[in-house]
């Protein structure tokens, strides 16, 4: 089976969906340059990766390049188009040419969340189209699939559940660089990734100061950029239990921060799904996340981590000094969460569950298509009949 895969952003996941995938099918991934070259040496060699100068939003050089982007997809002829990512402002001008191949299209959040300032740039109405024109949707779990149900009815029959996929890479790296523990003797608690509203950051700092009051030796590691840290920092009341890296984080800082990690905290107050949980899995990390989207569904609450409600700062802190406190039930949990990632969202299980997604689109396809030439047949036994006669 031959795949395209287009990826306009997101590209730690794309990197390890399309390797994955890469031991099933003949796949191309077609990525913006400015994001993904960095990520390059990643890829499977088995992975056609075709890096391109992808216009930003707001480039009128767009409708140029779509237009590239259908002859592209015409020369590959692929079985299947597959859209890593529904927030494209353009990518509706290549729908006519890939839904004759069959398009697939992940929907990574059937709603924007508060404070999403990048997702928020491109107007939902685009997404829409392109959801809703797609012959299947892929959500990552239960709570998405009836959010999606529930915003779009009419596609409810096109709908897939597929795991977020494991995102190993990291966990690659600290063992390629052969990464040690920085410092053993105290308890890292880190909040990793981009800063919005709706991760519950503030509830987390406020949280510390209750963990902090029994245990203190210590430290909350927030590191990401995202909103103006200057409201966070007012809510910390001794920053000596806090360390920020309110930027960018490169990937050897970013494993790096995973092996000093001793607990990983996902404190949202909306959801879908997280790239850090598929993170701290590889890892074998203990996690605590937010009862929100498919959070408190994935991890199951003091098997593969602790789940407590959105926006309770006393609850989050109780579970903080409960896995603060106990070595042997962090070691526990983080390895519970990682097996049962494996199993459910491992590379093979993931791309085993996406081909057969696939092999339903393009049978699909090719059944319509079938009946198109029939009556075309028809259409032109008739009219010589007619002219016979």
């Amino acid at each position: 089976m031959r795949v395209l895969l287009l990826a306009p952003a997101i590209a730690d996941y794309c990197v390890e969906y399309a390797n994955a995938l890469a031991n099933k099918a003949e796949v191309t991934l077609v990525a913006p340059n400015r994001t993904f070259k960095k990520h390059a040496e990643f890829f499977d060699k088995a992975v056609d990766l075709q890096l391109v100068d992808w216009p930003r939003h707001r480039s009128p050089r767009n409708l140029s390049f779509m237009y590239r982007l259908r002859r592209q997809i015409d020369d590959l002829h692929p079985d299947v188009v597959h859209i890593l990512s529904e927030g494209v402002l353009w990518l509706n001008l290549v729908l006519p040419t890939a839904q004759k191949y069959g398009l697939v299209t992940t929907v990574h959040d059937v709603t924007y969340h508060v404070g999403d300032r990048a997702s928020r740039q491109v107007p939902r109405w685009f997404a829409d189209q392109l959801i809703r024109r797609s012959d299947r949707i892929i959500v990552h779990g239960s709570a998405l699939r009836t959010a999606a149900e529930s915003r779009y009815p009419e596609i409810r029959d096109r709908l897939s559940i597929l795991p977020h996929i494991v995102l190993r890479r990291y966990r690659d790296i600290s063992i390629i660089e052969r990464m040690k523990r920085s410092n053993p003797e105290i308890v890292n608690v880190l909040f990793f990734g981009r800063i919005y509203r709706y991760k519950g950051l503030d509830v987390l700092i406020r949280s510390m100061a209750h963990v902090t009051k029994n245990f203190s030796n210590i430290r909350l590691i927030i590191a990401g950029e995202g909103d103006n840290f200057s409201s966070y920092r007012k809510e910390m009341v001794d920053p000596h239990f806090f360390e920020v890296r309110n930027r960018h984080i490169a990937d050897n800082e970013a494993a790096q921060l995973f092996v000093d990690a001793d607990i990983v905290v996902l404190p949202y107050v909306e959801a879908s799904q997280s790239g850090v949980l598929a993170i701290a899995n590889a890892f074998a990390k203990p996690v605590i996340v937010s009862n929100v989207g498919e959070l408190g569904r994935v991890v199951v609450d003091g098997v593969s981590g602790l789940v407590v409600p959105p926006a309770d700062e006393r609850l989050l802190a109780d579970a903080i000094l409960k896995l603060a406190t106990n070595p042997d039930v962090r070691a526990r949990l983080g390895n519970a969460g990682q097996e049962l990632a494996d199993q459910t969202a491992s590379p093979k299980s993931v791309a085993e569950k996406a081909i057969a997604i696939y092999t339903a689109v393009a049978d699909m396809r090719r059944a319509g298509r079938g009946r198109d030439n029939t009556v075309k047949k028809r259409h032109s036994i008739v009219a010589r009949l007619n002219t016979q006669g």
